[in-house]
């Protein structure tokens, strides 16, 4: 409980009367009362004072104002209450957590005015009372196309959607909603399109949607980015203008294919994608390429560009991770006769020469029926490779092997002698490819596998400015994932572990610090911690659950465990063991078995309730720590 300032006060003047009252002796009354006396009557009079505090407000958070206007069937309603009132609205039960958090959902609406009584009662009696008044009206008619006697474009129908830069062959993609039974043409660098309007597959009735292909042609210079013009013509009388005509928020260049467009990778390890998707932490990831590779550039799609790997494969990479190389630089391709196999203090090293700077991608596969293999895929050259050596002091690789994949793939591909990969690093040097293989921990005792052991943990977000999720309570979720972190801490300690953490009070470290913070404190596991959150259009309530996230096949038996101990100690429902996540630390972080917890919902009150409560963040405590326990006994 934290107290007033007008409790330390009054608590200050207490002991302030204290020393200016005098016994007969001369003494003050502190000292004739002696502090053991003392003290508890000022515990006391500070106990009196604290708890006195004046009650919560009755206060309603979401509609946050009491009269609004919606067009939806429902209304959810989020509101504060004191902690230990009941809640009801227009006579029904809402439901109070600990927190003072009250919510109801999906409270049906009529059309037009809707009239909500919120009423707070403590002991029996009615303290405070809310009107609310939520008017639902019927939305905006859409536009249908079809019927418009006006010509019109849909905004933000218009394709391309993002600027892009293409090369001579290529086909752009040309599309617009409009009024249908017109004409739609488009021009594209000084060329003219026409756009065909599509009709719908069942009923074979025009839809107001146009679209083209526009076959890139062959050009022997660059054409600048510049807009695409759409006109739209009336076919028959329309009311008003017969012609409309709008230019695309994206623009549209090209490139010749006359010319050789290489980039150097200028940022240590700068992730490469397979494609540009509109999803949460970015498209499927291919890998990453290290600082001074060369790639062939053949397009952009807004901040990011096309790079050619091979014949068969593109990837997509941002664009502040490159620059433009000189037009003297030697196209690269690589060759190599040996490969070396090793051991040493921290486990295996292989290395492969790499005398030069082509794209090459690393990954890891751990089957569940066959042994756990590193492929290094390299991009532009081909398989010269007749010495393969092992050395005696190699004890976690079984066999190197080299493929040609295709015409300019060279695949290495490294098979471990044991059932489980712990963890690999990727060194370059410009001579050499080093592939770090790391030996597991040795685990001592069965019955504490934990004890000696070092976990990197990292709260996730932090920061003025990263405060993750915010909750009902506007408790951010940095501070959550601090106090959860802090009680694994405690447990892990307690089971005889070592812990380092990665983001120290309210620091906010970029992803790749916090993943370099990991791998340098070679810790033997990696556990981040956050809180998730989801919508709330159809209910505060209706999503709840824990669950746990992972990137690499390596990491899939720790994140199964920690996620099957949480929901037996938690209680909370299955939100699932997500794999393929894109989380940047777990993601790079290949040195350890590395994943993500999200314990529950920062934007579920219920949940949130619990995650404030230090019993329950015991509980998921104490799930990571069996799940772990299990996963090392494995």
């Amino acid at each position: 409980m934290k107290p007033h300032k007008r409790s330390l006060a009054a608590l200050s003047e207490l002991f302030g009367a204290m020393r200016s009252a005098s016994t007969p002796s001369g003494r003050s009354l502190s000292m004739s009362l002696g502090l053991r006396n003392i003290l508890p009557l000022a515990a006391s009079a500070f106990l009196m004072i604290a708890t006195t505090q004046p009650a919560v407000a009755l206060e309603l958070l979401q509609p946050s104002e009491t009269s609004s206007t919606v067009t939806a069937s429902a209304v959810n309603l989020l509101g504060k209450a004191d902690k230990d009132a009941s809640v009801t609205v227009n006579g029904e039960a809402a439901k109070v957590f600990s927190t003072g958090i009250f919510v109801m959902d999906q409270v049906p609406l009529k059309e037009g005015s809707n009239s909500f009584e919120v009423v707070e009662t403590k002991a029996g009696t009615a303290a405070s009372t809310v009107t609310l008044t939520v008017t639902r009206e019927q939305p905006a008619p859409s536009i249908d196309l079809t019927k418009s006697k006006k010509l019109l474009f849909v905004k933000g129908s218009f394709e391309p959607s993002s600027d892009l830069v293409l090369q001579s062959g290529e086909v752009l993609p040309l599309a617009v909603r409009a009024t249908s039974g017109h004409t739609v043409i488009a021009q594209v660098a000084g060329q003219w399109v026409a756009l065909e309007e599509q009709r719908d597959l069942e009923s074979k009735k025009l839809t107001g949607e146009y679209r083209a292909n526009f076959m890139v042609p062959t050009i022997t210079e660059d054409v600048d980015t510049t807009s695409v013009q759409f006109t739209l013509t009336a076919a028959s009388g329309v009311e008003g203008p017969s012609e409309l005509v709008e230019t695309s928020p994206a623009k549209v260049g090209f490139w010749s294919t006359n010319q050789v467009r290489l980039m150097r990778v200028t940022s240590d390890w700068a992730s490469v994608a397979y494609g540009i998707h509109e999803v949460r932490l970015g498209g499927p990831f291919m890998g990453e390429l290290s600082s001074g590779t060369i790639v062939l550039a053949t397009g952009k799609k807004g901040s990011s560009v096309r790079v050619r790997l091979a014949n068969t494969l593109d990837g997509w990479i941002s664009e502040g991770d490159l620059e433009v190389a000189s037009a003297a630089t030697a196209i690269p391709y690589l060759t190599f006769t040996s490969i070396s196999v090793g051991g040493g203090t921290e486990g295996d090293v292989v290395s492969i020469p790499y005398g030069s700077p082509v794209p090459f991608i690393v990954s890891s596969d751990q089957p569940t029926s066959a042994p756990p293999t590193i492929t290094v895929e390299f991009f532009g050259g081909h398989h010269a490779a007749t010495w393969l050596s092992h050395s005696a002091t190699a004890s976690l690789v079984r066999e190197v092997t080299v493929e040609q994949h295709l015409r300019d793939r060279v695949c290495v591909k490294i098979e471990l002698a044991q059932d489980r990969l712990w963890g690999y690093k990727v060194e370059v040097t410009p001579s050499m490819v080093r592939i770090r293989v790391r030996k597991a921990p040795v685990i001592a005792n069965v019955s504490s596998p934990l004890s000696g052991l070092l976990i990197a943990l990292e709260p996730g977000h932090g920061g003025p400015r990263n405060l993750g999720a915010v909750g009902a309570t506007r408790i951010p979720e940095k501070e959550i994932n601090r106090m959860t972190v802090e009680a694994l801490k405690a447990e892990l300690e307690a089971a005889g572990a070592r812990t380092v953490i990665v983001r120290e009070g309210d620091d906010d470290p970029n992803l790749g610090e916090r993943t370099s913070r990991a791998i340098a404190s070679d810790a033997d596991l990696f556990i981040s911690v956050h809180a998730n959150s989801a919508g709330s259009a159809r209910g505060y309530l209706r999503v709840s659950g824990t669950s746990t996230y992972y990137k690499h096949s390596a990491s899939r038996d720790l994140s199964a465990a920690i996620h099957r101990h949480l929901l037996q100690e938690t209680g909370l429902g299955d939100f699932g063991n997500v794999g393929s996540f894109n989380y940047g630390p777990i993601r790079a972080n290949t040195w350890m078995p590395s994943m993500l917890v999200e314990h529950a919902f920062m934007s579920n009150p219920e949940d949130e309730a619990k995650m404030l409560d230090p019993e329950f963040r015991k509980k998921t405590a104490r799930g990571v720590r069996l799940g772990i326990e299990e996963f090392l006994r494995q």
